[in-house]
């Protein structure tokens, strides 16, 4: 638990966002140990938070709320099953609606914490997709809170960069690249246009 705690504090130290109730703080840390890649996780769920803010501020944005939906928007994932989370191959159709539920999972985290309530449908909503073909909603364009289009941006890409279980790093220039050919479907055309030139 002590470890737990000081793993979340530090990650909220590192990001610059304070305020977050000690229970969130000891989710964030648990993200560390819930798995065998935790320090990806949490690693991911820092950088995300610190790009979220960075996008944030070019798009006139909220930079603090940005860190934080940015730093909490995997936060779900803690109720999710560790060997579904960690399997390299590809995931039965029954495995990924369990994955998708980490959005919802999150929302009602942070919709359980009042002063995190400003960011639960960022949480909620950084799978949906511009198109519409997104979960768990199946919003589309701006139904979709600009919170989540700029999180599903900037988590694309940090999941593109670096090594996860199921695919190796792929270059900048690639990443860059995908976010553009997805842009218009998947991702808010103004966010990536942003975005791929900061």
């Amino acid at each position: 638990e002590t470890m737990m705690r000081e793993e979340g504090e530090a990650a909220t130290l590192e990001v610059g966002v304070h305020g977050i109730h000690p229970e969130m703080v000891r989710l964030l840390g648990k993200m560390k140990f819930r798995t065998s890649y935790g320090q990806n996780a949490l690693k991911h769920s820092i950088e995300v938070a610190h790009l979220s803010g960075l996008l944030a501020a070019e798009i006139g944005a909220d930079i603090r709320t940005a860190k934080r939906a940015g730093l909490l928007h995997d936060i779900g994932k803690v109720a999710i099953p560790q060997n579904v989370l960690l399997k390299k191959g590809k995931l039965s159709d029954k495995e990924r609606q369990i994955i998708q539920q980490h959005t919802v999972k999150g929302y009602r985290i942070a919709k359980s914490s009042p002063e995190l309530e400003d960011i639960a449908e960022g949480i909620l909503a950084h799978h949906e997709k511009w198109d519409g073909s997104g979960y768990p909603n199946g919003w589309k364009q701006e139904e979709i809170p600009l919170l989540a289009r700029i999180i599903s941006a900037v988590d694309s890409h940090d999941v593109m960069v670096n090594d996860r279980p199921y695919h190796k790093a792929m270059s900048e220039k690639y990443a860059i690249a995908e976010l553009r050919r997805c842009s218009g479907t998947q991702f808010d055309p103004y966010v990536v246009e942003v975005f791929t030139e900061m």
